[in-house]
């Protein structure tokens, strides 16, 4: 169901370990050429400093793709990372006064808590954390039978996502025959799927949702376990990667409620969308009736009010076209131009969704590159 959000969450759980360990092997390093002879032994952290019995396992945690943190990474293991990477393995950091125990941790560069190993939760989280959760929970519900519904009329609110939308449902139900419409919204922008979740984001529902989440996830898994006996007890755990997916699953209504009650009947993207359905199908009338009428029939075919019935019918496509390109502008007058702040912005990734437009990143690469060089010739 979260394969792409668990793969997220695995992908920077290894590079928090890393960059840690890589961290304390440098501050060892200035601590040792301090010349200070409390320090004069102290090595850089090995694998087999953090997990002595299996150095191994650390190795692939550290080396291997990072999905073999769901396998390799137990809560012993993790228990082992919290206990040996430390800058000062000889300090003491606890204490009965609880801001003091944080500070000294923190100062030794350790790991407070399993939560924080595992997903961060006890740093401050930043935008880009937001925007990365939505954008890969979002991938991994668009196609889920529950929730498919609701993701899309979310990613709908932003007009071009609609648009492209609109014309790629078109043409895969006219994938056999020509098109009338040309479908021009493809490489007009960089990745609509990404924009959307971009403009979601900055919705007091999305801070509601991720706030629910970042709750979940310092909640306890609770699930049966049988003992000694063969009978059931109900037993306690923190959530870890595995057992993420069956303790989201069971969470899920929880933390999505907003989505599920969010009204966007009056999005700006859905009256988009719905104007653009109903214009291609007038299309597909117009198309039939080009083809099975001849020129001679051109005033045959009037409308009460003595105006060609053809005619009419471009004019209603043309005002059409005119009220959505209104609509896409206003929504850039409401909230700026969400393409280029989010191309400009730390969010921004290469082949974020399979929306992604090459072509149009490497006109707006070019068109960034030419204001730069432009900037500082001036």
């Amino acid at each position: 169901m979260v394969t792409n959000l668990l793969k997220y969450y695995l992908s920077n759980c290894q590079k928090r370990i890393n960059e840690r360990i890589e961290l304390i092997n440098s501050r060892r390093v200035s601590l040792r050429n301090s010349r200070d002879i409390r320090y004069k032994k102290l090595k850089k952290i090995r694998n087999t400093h953090i997990y002595k019995n299996k150095p191994k396992i650390i190795k692939e945690i550290r080396e291997l793709d990072s999905d073999i943190l769901v396998e390799k990474l137990s809560l012993t293991v993790a228990q082992s990372l919290i206990d040996n990477i430390k800058l000062k393995p000889d300090l003491i950091s606890t204490s009965s006064i609880k801001s003091d125990e944080e500070r000294m941790r923190s100062e030794n560069l350790e790991f407070r808590t399993l939560q924080e190993l595992f997903w961060g939760v006890d740093k401050e989280f930043t935008q880009k954390d937001k925007f990365n959760f939505f954008l890969n929970l979002f991938l991994d519900l668009e196609s889920d039978e529950e929730y498919s519904f609701y993701i899309e009329k979310i990613l709908l609110d932003y007009v071009p996502y609609a648009r492209e939308l609109a014309f790629e449902q078109y043409t895969e139900h006219y994938k056999n025959y020509e098109c009338i419409f040309e479908n021009d919204s493809k490489n007009n922008h960089v990745d609509t799927f990404a924009e959307s979740v971009y403009l979601f984001c900055l919705s007091d529902v999305s801070e509601t949702i991720f706030e629910n989440f970042l709750e979940f996830l310092r909640s306890d898994y609770t699930y049966e376990s049988k003992d000694s006996n063969g009978r059931y007890q109900l037993k306690k755990e923190i959530i870890h990667f595995q057992n993420f997916e069956d303790a989201f699953r069971k969470s899920n209504k929880d933390i999505l409620e907003p989505i599920l009650n969010k009204n966007t009947n009056n999005s700006l993207g859905n009256r988009a969308y719905s104007i653009l359905l109903d214009d291609l199908k007038l299309g597909d009338e117009l198309m039939i009736l080009d083809i099975s009428r001849s020129s001679e029939e051109y005033g045959y075919y009037i409308t009460r009010a003595e105006k060609n019935e053809m005619d009419v019918m471009l004019e209603l496509l043309e005002a059409s076209e005119v009220y959505i390109e209104q609509l896409e502008n206003l929504q850039k007058d409401i909230f700026g131009n969400i393409e280029q702040e989010y191309f400009d912005s730390e969010m921004f990734l290469i082949k974020a969704s399979h929306r992604f437009s090459e072509d149009r990143f490497l006109k707006l690469l070019e068109i960034k590159q030419i204001d730069e060089f432009e900037s500082t010739v001036k």
